[in-house]
């Protein structure tokens, strides 16, 4: 393979990387909870560059943040993502993701949740989107080997689409989901989690998500991880697709 092939191959490769991952337009929580009986913060920061200078110049950024603080009754948690490839000054892919929310513990099965959104996707034909909600969470069933939690909350979206002219939405949506964890071992548990956004005043508008992992473990160390993703807008950005789904398979190592 030639060195411009190569190049191109890559960007390839992460074009579609980010596009799998810009679809997710619901973000999942969910995956993001740390469960800890302990108090103080948990977290992680992320940042990946890669820069090709040949006769097509690529600046390839991944970049994303998580940080939590449990205080007992208070839980927040904070989300950041910005990913792009650029090449000789043009922008390929770009989007920006900020998210903020708590949760107020306020009985053994009942949880108060609240948060805001800030989100910015190019493949999404997103300009902007701003999402505050607030509404209950509830413990369905916790045990040591299954754990189920169900949540309906209420949302305020004020979005503008990346075409023009500019196309405004100021809409009020339910943002309800179901999520559930089977341990089968100590090695292996399945996950998975659905959201269903629909209008308040318009039902047949509606977005669906899930997202579902299924973690086999071989040995002591090692794990085999699938996972699928599937999503449905009902009514998307001008000229993005209704649904979008994907397959991955990997190897854990813990």
């Amino acid at each position: 393979m030639t060195r411009i092939g190569i190049i191109r191959f890559l960007i390839l490769f992460f074009f579609n990387l980010f596009w799998s991952l810009s679809f997710a337009q619901i973000v999942n929580v969910e995956r993001f909870r740390i469960i800890s009986d302990s108090t103080g913060w948990f977290g992680e920061i992320n940042l990946n560059g890669t820069f090709i200078n040949s006769s097509i110049n690529v600046l390839i950024v991944e970049s994303n943040a998580f940080v939590e603080l449990n205080r007992k009754r208070n839980l927040f948690l904070f989300l950041a993502n910005y990913n792009f490839i650029q090449s000789d000054n043009s922008n390929l892919v770009s989007d920006r993701l900020l998210h903020f929310r708590h949760n107020l513990k306020l009985g053994k099965w009942l949880t108060w949740e609240a948060f805001i959104q800030f989100q910015q996707n190019e493949i999404q034909n997103i300009k902007k989107r701003l999402l505050i909600g607030t509404g209950p969470r509830f413990k369905i069933v916790e045990t040591k080997n299954l754990k189920i939690y169900l949540a309906s909350l209420l949302m305020y979206e004020d979005e503008k689409e990346n075409v023009y002219p500019n196309i405004k939405h100021h809409d009020l949506r339910s943002s309800s989901y179901l999520s559930f964890n089977i341990r089968f071992s100590e090695k292996s548990e399945l996950s998975s989690t659905t959201y269903i956004q629909p209008l308040v005043n318009n039902i047949n508008d509606f977005r669906i998500l899930n997202q579902s992992k299924l973690k086999v473990g071989i040995n002591k160390h090692f794990s085999i991880v699938l996972r699928y993703d599937h999503q449905y807008d009902s009514t998307p950005a001008t000229g993005i697709y209704k649904t979008n789904s994907t397959f991955t398979t990997g190897i854990n190592y813990r």
